[in-house]
């Protein structure tokens, strides 16, 4: 019975580590692990005791290396009290460790997407900057430096080429920065949104 005492006691440390870290870091006079410990060993021992009484023995099998009851009815009554109990403290166990892999995994995942949602909103502000800035020459070619030369070459200039040059830029733009950050999971997705964005961007281009 030591054995599943102890495997419930360090799954209960682990999950008081990791869901109260500042409390269970603060120092303390005495250990609370080694009196927990004490604690579920002594628990076990008197568990057992039972076993000690007449009729209630164990016989230890060294081929199967396991315990097994007597044909006596209180060490098959004590055997299924053990069997349900062990059973019972295995289940409580993966129970708690279960969660504190949950905890583990949510809190790395929140991390991750804090630090990723950072990257993002930077790359997002030097992208939108850059674009407003070639959208708004783009805007000044088209309005004002359009009628300034009545030449055809000097207009197909300021037009067709300005528009071109917009969007390869934003082509550029796109793949220079979102090339890092392109995963195998997500580079569908990006390419959707690059065509998409391209293709606003000709309409764009295209009304002004």
């Amino acid at each position: 019975m030591s054995g599943p005492f102890t495997q419930i006691s360090l799954a209960i440390n682990r999950s008081m580590a990791i869901n109260f870290p500042y409390r269970f870091n603060r120092p303390n006079t005495f250990s609370v692990t080694k009196i927990a410990l004490i604690f579920w060993w002594i628990s076990a021992i008197l568990v057992s005791l039972p076993s000690l009484m007449d009729g209630c023995g164990f016989i230890f099998y060294v081929e199967f290396v396991s315990w097994g009851p007597m044909d006596d009815p209180c060490s098959a009554h004590l055997s299924e009290y053990v069997t349900y109990l062990v059973i019972s403290m295995a289940i409580c166990s993966f129970s708690i460790n279960c969660f504190s892999i949950f905890k583990i995994l949510q809190q790395s995942q929140i991390d991750q997407t804090s630090a990723l949602r950072k990257r993002r909103r930077r790359k997002m502000f030097i992208q939108c900057v850059i674009q407003d800035c070639t959208h708004s020459i783009d805007v000044i070619n088209n309005t004002f430096l359009y009628s300034l030369i009545d030449a055809v070459w000097f207009q197909f200039l300021c037009g067709a080429i300005s528009a071109l040059t917009v969007i390869l830029l934003d082509g550029v733009l796109m793949s220079v920065l979102h090339q890092k950050s392109a995963t195998p999971a997500n580079t569908a997705a990006e390419k959707t949104v690059t065509r998409h964005f391209r293709s606003s961007s000709v309409i764009t281009t295209t009304v002004v």
